[in-house]
């Protein structure tokens, strides 16, 4: 990514702009530095759910990783992310983005069988959102 690597923490740390490049992200209510509460609406051809759940910041190694655990209110949906930046150079960032997904209940064939197949498609609009908003800053 264009952006260097300090920059990049930066934003990725400010969740309430983060939230607006999260696929279906309704809203994020920031309650500390490490705990925020997002309002999801994940929309996958016919099938759609709103989701509440809480996001907790279980690492921060600045400017290099952080893992974020969210689970669902409902408690159907747990999971992780696990975000590594590394310096391609003064001006440039490599990131890498893990994702785990547990489902639970009623949502569990959904996210299974449908959610899955699309979070290429997910990541890549997530990394696309966050290139844009690099590129204002």
């Amino acid at each position: 990514m264009g952006l260097p690597r300090a920059s990049l923490w930066s934003l990725l740390n400010d969740f309430e702009r983060l939230g607006g490049c999260v696929p279906g992200c309704e809203e994020v209510k920031v309650l500390g530095p490490d705990d925020s509460q997002w309002k999801l609406k994940l929309a996958v051809g016919i099938v759609s759910r709103r989701i509440d759940a809480r996001a907790r910041v279980l690492e921060r190694v600045e400017p290099s990783t952080m893992v974020i655990r969210i689970d669902s209110l409902d408690g159907e949906l747990s999971g992780s992310w696990k975000l590594s930046l590394s310096e391609i150079d003064h001006h440039s960032t490599r990131v890498a983005l893990s994702a785990d997904i547990t489902a639970r209940g009623a949502f569990e064939w959904v996210v299974n069988q449908i959610i899955r197949t699309q979070l290429s498609k997910m990541t890549n609009q997530f990394a696309a959102c966050i290139s844009e908003l690099a590129a204002q800053s």
